[in-house]
Parts: C-alpha cells; structure tokens; sequence
C-alpha cells in the first residue's frame, strides 16, 4: 500500500471538507502530494495498470503538444474587423486574441465562416 489507513482516512477527510463542508480551503502542499500518490496508488490497484505516473505524464505531453489552430494573420484581420475589441475586467482586447485563447477551434470556425460570407458578398456585386 502506497499509505498507511491513517493516512487514507487523513486523505479522505480533506476530501471531504473540500466537496461538503462548502469552505473555500487550499490543502496544504504535503496533503495535496500525499493525497495524489493515494490516488495513484489506488487508480493502479482498481485498473491493474502498473506505471501510471508515466501513463500520466503521457497524456500530458499529448495535451500539451495538441495540434490546435495557430493564430493567422487573416483571421485575425477577418474576426476583428467583424467584432471588434472587447473589455474584460476594464482591460481592451481584440477579439480574435480573446477567441482563439478561449476556444482555437472556434477561431477557425468563425473565421471561415467570415471568409465565406465575404466571397459570397463579394460575388453578387
């Protein structure tokens, strides 16, 4: 076992001030540690997988790596012309900046989107 049982009944009641008690409390960095090598411990017992740290750091490489949608000049150009700037907590941002930090895919979505209704627009003249 990765703790003692004192120690999982340490862990679970942490758990449970966090998801009952309603207080806005941060775990100590120890008790955060501990807790996730329980969680470990017991995520590898349940599923019978031996190596879940590197399991774990595997899934975070790919996350981190992902083949999102860079930021492109044009759509930039093409969403912000449409939509402007926008506040956020009294600070002005474009909104292609916003966007594409938000949701990439949507970025690309709203810009082709854009594109097609110019040439559309552009066609019928």
């Amino acid at each position: 076992m990765a703790c003692t049982k004192g120690e999982f009944v340490w862990y679970h009641e942490i758990r449970n001030g966090q998801y009952h008690a309603g207080g806005a409390t941060v775990p100590q960095e120890r008790d955060l540690e501990g807790l996730r090598k329980a969680a470990v411990w017991v995520f590898s017992v349940l599923f019978d997988v031996p190596d879940v740290d590197d399991l774990l750091a595997e899934r975070l490489t790919e996350a981190t790596t992902s083949d999102l949608p860079k930021r492109d000049g044009e759509y930039d150009k093409l969403i912000d012309s449409q939509f402007g700037m926008v506040q956020i907590a009294g600070q002005k941002f474009y909104t292609s900046e916003v966007l594409h930090g938000v949701d990439p895919i949507a970025y690309v979505t709203i810009a082709k989107e854009l594109q097609d209704s110019d040439s559309g627009s552009s066609e019928s003249k």
